[in-house]
């Protein structure tokens, strides 16, 4: 079923861009200024209707996005923050709390170049950096249990995709990327009636995440 709702947001976006593609074909050709812009990316509240999560970091881990257009290229400039918290009663569980937050930005080039008829292709590299936290803490009459993870990463990666300009001011963006990531985590697990088993952990990990340009992002020019 999550599979299906996956497929039903990719089938959405792609929809999208035949019709602006189909319906910039008769249009005016635009000049592109130099010019700021600031965009929100779509595909987190897409996916939130259709029920899809996804922790990877892709273009949708920077909701927000801000470019700074020099003719035919621009310095990009992203970042996404969240949070999760909770204070739960489970079966066979006393007590569940977890406080976790992340933050995401990362920093590019792109350079475009403009097919006409208002649509624009782009290419480019971004800087990534990432940090996150995790507090967990597990009740029961067993043992209370704490997990405190840290985490720093740092990775690059290319960027490619599509605009669509409706006007001067205000026009649709997607994009896909591949990205690969330098993880590095502090684990340390702390049991209160069982000390002997505390245990500290180091993990290093990399990973690569390729994002199809399904990410949809409205920007407006200023």
């Amino acid at each position: 079923m999550k599979g299906f709702k996956h497929k039903n947001t990719y089938f959405l976006v792609i929809g999208l861009c035949l019709y602006v593609f189909i319906n910039a074909h008769g249009q005016e050709s635009m000049s592109f200024p130099k010019s700021n812009d600031i965009g929100l990316n779509m595909t987190s509240l897409l996916t939130s209707f259709l029920g899809n999560t996804n922790n990877d970091v892709s273009p949708e881990s920077f909701p927000f996005v801000f470019k700074f257009n020099r003719k035919n290229h621009a310095y990009r400039i992203g970042f996404g923050v969240a949070l999760a918290n909770s204070d739960n009663n489970l079966k066979d569980v006393e007590q569940l709390i977890f406080n976790n937050y992340s933050i995401n930005s990362r920093f590019g080039v792109e350079k475009k170049k403009y097919l006409g008829h208002k649509i624009a292709f782009f290419y480019g590299i971004d800087l990534i950096g990432q940090f996150g936290k995790e507090e967990n803490t597990v009740s029961n009459e067993v043992d209370i249990s704490k997990i405190f993870e840290k985490s720093f990463g740092f990775g690059l990666g290319p960027i490619f995709g599509f605009e669509y300009y409706l006007n001067q001011k205000l026009y649709f963006g997607v994009e896909g990327s591949f990205y690969t990531l330098y993880n590095y985590t502090n684990r340390t697990e702390e049991f209160q009636f069982n000390p002997a088993i505390n245990a500290q952990k180091t993990l290093i990990r990399w990973n690569s995440q390729i994002a199809a340009p399904s990410k949809l992002y409205v920007m407006v020019r200023f």
